[in-house]
């Protein structure tokens, strides 16, 4: 049975390592070896290469947004550009019949006027 003091102590530790016997001051030789050996240039190099992964990612998902606003963009335009030149052939239609309207006049002819009664 462990001592009152270890079962106080190990409330401090996550559910995972609440073993009674765990022991964090107890590590093997060669962990302890290789955490002194462990310059702090080399944690700082392992920060810098975090930083520069983050940053890496972050730099692609911007490029992906700008991407795909682009796109948007250039569908956007074609779209409108088509419904311009739509709108443009049915203005000169337009025009065309009307145009065409105007010109055609009935005839003065007495057999003209005998097909429209």
């Amino acid at each position: 049975m462990p001592s009152p003091t270890l079962r106080t102590s190990l409330r401090a530790f996550p559910p995972a390592l609440r073993d009674e016997n765990f022991r964090p001051w107890r590590r093997e030789p060669k962990q302890r070896i290789a955490e002194m050996l462990k310059s702090g240039k080399s944690r700082a190099e392992e920060q810098f290469a975090a930083i520069q992964k983050k940053d890496k990612q972050a730099l692609k998902e911007k490029e992906k947004a700008r991407q795909e606003s682009a796109e948007h963009v250039a569908r956007l335009r074609a779209l409108r550009l088509a419904k311009e030149a739509a709108d443009k052939k049915a203005a000169e239609k337009a025009a065309a019949e009307k145009a065409a309207a105007k010109t055609k006049r009935p005839s003065r002819s007495p057999q003209a006027r005998r097909r429209q009664s």
